[in-house]
Order: C-alpha cells, then structure tokens, then sequence
C-alpha cells in the first residue's frame, strides 16, 4: 500500500491543485492534470484495463516512473507490489 507521504508525493505532481486531498485512492481520471490522464491512459491501456475513469493504487504506483520533465526511472518496487497484491 502506498505511504501518506508518497501519495502526497503523488497529488502534487499528477493531480490538479483544486482536487488534492488527503482521501485514499481510488480518484476519478478527471482530477489529474494533462500529463497525469496521458499517463494514466498509457498505464490502463498496457495493463489491459478496459476503463481509466477510476485511477486505484497499481496505477499510480506506476505513474512515478513517468516523471514530467524526465526520462523514466524506477522509482517504486512495482514487482513487489503487485506480488503482495496478489498475496492478499
């Protein structure tokens, strides 16, 4: 599961300051910005989503290796939360 912090992370980042909260994911797509809704839409479509209306916590572990401004990085354990999600 995501920390507090790395959602906050998260929000400042991808989501528009008039809907940044503290609230737990799932967000609805609309509150992302430009670039936060072209990387939510390549994320749902590489995994096989049929929707991105509705952004939980596997996209947006993912996001963060989308960095604006910068060339993509690793920069979460996506294996390793995907493993635990699977566990669960």
């Amino acid at each position: 599961m995501l920390s507090q912090s790395e959602l906050c992370c998260l929000s400042h980042t991808f989501i528009l300051k008039e809907y940044q909260t503290n609230d737990r994911p799932p967000y609805m797509s609309v509150v992302f910005t430009e670039t936060g809704r072209i990387i939510v839409n390549m994320i749902s479509a590489m995994m096989g989503f049929n929707t991105s209306e509705y952004v939980d916590q596997l996209t947006l572990v993912l996001m963060p290796i989308f960095t604006p401004g910068q060339p993509p990085a690793i920069k979460y354990n996506s294996a390793t939360f995907i493993t635990e999600k699977i566990h669960d």
